[in-house]
């Protein structure tokens, strides 16, 4: 009992131990490239991506380490200069962070997704993706992604006429490159925040842009020539007519500049009143290209054709104005409000995985809490063990030494009486000598009775053993059938395996699942085949690691109904999401997966050895919604992995 108890607490301990290693060191060694690539990404993105390239795919472990290098690799192409116009990179992050990643992962997956749909055209879902990105913005504390998305931002805001968000976006994005010490972005929002502000006409914005902006130019020189036309703008709104009229005598050629700057001169003679030259350079500028979308091109087109009396096209285009304003704030409020509801969708789902996450640890707790009963108990019984043992060596030890004495007394006693009588002899014999003879007959008698007394415990000695020994045969008879029970529950268990092989290989043949399921199968056929392949011997040296193997062939069915749950999982992931939906516990549902696979009720029962077979089907018919008169549990669950 006692070297059974020793190796239960040998194999628990080792077991956490084990468990331990495995949970700790869950990394593959492309973990370590990745953060390499990560710590000079700023610095040298042409190496980090060449890091991030020699890293194969199929070195990578779980989810969340194919996710931070899809990640890596988008930033990478993007520092780079290398847009994209497919996910295939960066799906992985958006399947895994989106729903388990911190903030600042969060944030980064839904920039480079915005900036790939940019980079397809596709403005709205890039909207969309960057109004979820401004919601998280509290929780982050990657300030330049945030920067970076901002400014991404405000193109779609520029070009969706939502001049205020535009103005915002890039003043937020500048104050946060001027934190990092980074002056050309910061100028290159600056520049773009007081061209916003000019559209708008908010003149004491623009000035306290401007002299942040004179600042920075002296600081970065060669940035000054993606000034001029900003300030060109600014001069022709804000300036006096005299200033305008000298900055527009400088431009003589008009074949010579761009279309923002046209829309700058027709500005400038709008504003010095002379209509038909406005007019004439508006006409000069292409209505169908950028300027000729822009927000500045579509509110001076209608002053300039009032202002030359042409009323209905001036009509048209304040109706061409609003129409475009309007529809593109119908867009940002749909955007919006699509935004906010996939919020609370992520928001339930983030609470239910919270909720999940809960349970698991408290069922991790529980079962470190009964392990640490478990072994205190073993340790109590060790404890009593030994100290029994040594309480019944100490008696023993008294006992022994009480004998002895007893038996030192005796032979003092009997010393004493052989002397006494001795003396009574020699007074006898100088009396009579007929009392000599008495004496000597008194003395064989003695002699007699020890030979009796020898003889007597001889006999006693000879029972002891006879007993001895049917108790030995007695303890070989129990060991005896306790071993022919064991080989019959040997042959049980074989049995059931081999007709668990059966009913795996029928339903290989016949089922029409999905590959990771028919692969779940086919291995778990592998296993029974490869382990029913060995014979038992009937030497005893066998039979104990037999056994062994047969427990554990046993409990790997819930292996088995673990993995197919998970090829369910992955095969069938809408099924899956209906059986969560509907509140089916993790046992419940590797229950249902076994329907699924094609077993029948009585097959499930037998399979999985459980009591409660019927408690659970009621359970999971209740929360499927079936009534006792419906549908047969298992074609319910059939047509629904059909459907789903």
């Amino acid at each position: 009992m006692i070297k059974k108890t020793k190796r239960l607490t040998i194999f628990i301990t080792l077991s956490v131990f084990f468990l331990t290693i495995i949970c700790c060191d869950r990394h593959s060694n492309a973990w370590s490239k990745m953060n390499q690539a990560e710590e000079i990404m700023n610095t040298r993105p042409d190496s980090a991506l060449s890091i991030l390239s020699s890293v194969k795919s199929t070195s990578l472990g779980d989810t969340e380490e194919k996710a931070r290098y899809a990640l890596l690799m988008s930033m990478a192409l993007d520092k780079n200069y290398i847009d994209t116009t497919s996910f295939e990179v960066l799906q992985p992050a958006i399947d895994y962070y989106l729903e388990n990643g911190s903030a600042d992962e969060r944030l980064g997956t839904l920039y480079y997704q915005g900036r790939i749909y940019m980079n397809k055209s596709d403005f709205d879902m890039a909207m969309q993706t960057f109004l979820k990105a401004t919601d998280i913005k509290r929780e982050c504390s990657d300030s330049l992604t945030y920067a970076n998305m901002l400014v991404a931002q405000s193109i779609l805001n520029f070009a969706s006429y939502q001049m205020d968000d535009y103005v915002s976006n890039n003043l937020i994005a500048a104050a946060l490159y001027e934190k990092m010490g980074n002056e050309r972005y910061q100028l290159s929002s600056l520049n773009k925040a007081l061209d916003g502000s000019i559209a708008i006409g908010n003149k004491s914005l623009s000035d306290s842009i401007m002299t942040i902006v004179d600042s920075l130019t002296l600081r970065i020189p060669e940035s000054a020539q993606e000034n001029i036309l900003v300030k060109q703008t600014y001069l022709i709104t804000f300036e006096s007519d005299t200033i305008t009229k000298s900055l527009l005598d400088t431009i003589s050629d008009l074949s010579m500049v761009n279309d923002a700057c046209k829309l700058n001169v027709a500005t400038g003679y709008m504003k010095l009143n002379q209509y038909k030259r406005a007019e004439f350079i508006m006409n000069e500028i292409d209505s169908c290209g950028e300027i000729g979308k822009s927000f500045r091109y579509l509110q001076l087109k209608p002053d300039i054709l009032e202002a030359n009396g042409k009323f209905k096209e001036a009509l048209t285009a304040y109706k061409t104005y609003f129409e475009a304003i309007e529809n593109e704030n119908s867009k940002i409020y749909y955007q919006k409000t699509k935004v906010a509801q996939d919020l609370h969708d992520i928001t339930i789902s983030h609470l239910r995985s919270i909720q999940q996450k809960d349970k698991q640890i408290w069922l991790g707790l529980s079962v470190v809490l009964i392990l640490v009963i478990i072994i205190g108990i073993i340790y109590y019984q060790l404890r009593i063990g030994k100290k029994n043992r040594i309480i019944s060596e100490q008696e023993k030890s008294r006992l022994q030494l009480e004998n002895e004495n007893l038996q030192n007394q005796n032979s003092v006693l009997g010393l004493e009486k052989h002397n006494a009588d001795l003396e009574l002899e020699k007074e006898k014999l100088a009396a009579e000598n007929m009392q000599l003879k008495i004496s000597r007959l008194e003395s064989e008698k003695q002699k007699a009775d020890l030979e009796l007394d020898k003889k007597n415990l001889a006999a006693e000695n000879m029972q002891l053993k006879i007993a001895q020994l049917e108790s030995e045969k007695h303890k070989a008879d129990l060991e005896l059938e306790t071993k022919n029970l064991a080989a019959e529950n040997m042959q049980l268990k074989i049995s059931q395996l081999e007709s668990e092989g059966e009913r795996l290989k029928e339903l290989l043949e016949e089922s029409k699942l999905s590959k990771p399921i028919l692969d779940s199968i086919q291995e778990r056929i592998g296993i029974l085949n490869g382990l029913l392949a060995a014979k038992i011997t009937d030497n005893d040296s066998y039979s104990k690691p037999y056994d062994k193997w047969i427990n554990k062939v046993t409990e790997d069915r819930k292996s088995f109904m673990d993995t197919t749950r998970l090829a369910f999982r992955a095969s069938h992931p809408t099924f899956m999401r209906y059986l969560d939906e509907h509140g089916l516990s993790e046992a419940e549902i590797n229950y249902v997966c076994l329907y699924a696979i094609g077993l029948k009720g009585k097959e499930i029962g037998e399979y999985i050895e459980l009591k409660r077979h019927y408690h659970m089907s009621t359970d999971i018919r209740k929360k499927l919604g079936l009534k006792e008169g419906d549908t047969n549990l298992g074609l319910h669950i059939r047509n629904l992995v059909g459907k789903l």
